[in-house]
């Protein structure tokens, strides 16, 4: 397991990074976990705890996955580690590349960058599964390169920034004026319950206005 990349930054008292991590060996891994730290001087070590953390539960040959993270920080600037398979779980035939340091500093607002969900619609399939459509546009000014759309099925109350939704698309270069679909099939039983919906749900995009980015109630009969 190795860190192909990681890169972050600060703003508005929170940290954010993303990290890209590549299993190059040929066997798959398992339930790991991977730490990020803000502020950290040495390298870190075994069943350290980072400040923030997030499991993989399943990892082929040759793969890779991408995570984001935000957490708040204090600081303006940091340096900053990422570190895999912080549990020691996996067996690797190199264990001294697992750790990845990189640098992040505070990033000054870009009120270019404004994403919002202009249309959330469901319908119910004949299979009994529930189709949910998402339309999300960029008001902005600037491409945005990469960010989430989460959907929320059976939620009482608005998503909250940092929650994982059920289900959830990465929508990759979208440029301004233009819009993406996010279509989702959810194969639960939802009744009497609402559904939401969340553009950025990592607050990983400085943006203009953050008031357009949740979508919801639909209610489901």
């Amino acid at each position: 397991m190795i860190v192909e990349e990681a890169s972050g930054f600060v703003y508005d008292g929170m940290a954010h990074m993303e990290v890209r991590i590549k299993n190059q060996g040929n066997a798959s891994a398992h339930n790991f976990w991977v730490d990020v730290w803000a502020q950290r001087t040495i390298d870190p070590d075994e069943y350290d705890v980072g400040d923030e953390y997030k499991n993989i539960p399943y990892l082929s040959p040759n793969h890779y996955a991408t995570l984001s993270f935000a957490f708040p920080y204090g600081h303006n600037t940091g340096q900053s580690w990422v570190h895999i398979d912080t549990t020691n779980s996996i067996e690797e035939s190199r264990e001294s590349n697992n750790s990845f340091q990189f640098n992040i500093s505070e990033m000054a607002s870009n009120t270019a960058d404004d994403l919002s969900i202009d249309f959330f619609d469901t319908l119910l399939n004949d299979d009994g599964t529930r189709s949910y459509f998402i339309d999300v546009t960029n008001n902005g000014s600037e491409n945005i390169d990469y960010f989430f759309v989460d959907l929320y099925p059976d939620l009482s109350t608005p998503p909250e920034i940092g929650t994982d939704g059920s289900q959830y698309i990465a929508i990759e270069d979208l440029a301004p004026g233009e819009t993406a679909w996010a279509d989702f099939i959810y194969e639960g039983t939802c009744s009497g319950c609402t559904s939401w919906c969340m553009v950025d749900s990592l607050d990983f995009i400085p943006e203009s206005d953050e008031n357009n980015n949740i979508a919801g109630p639909l209610n489901i009969p």
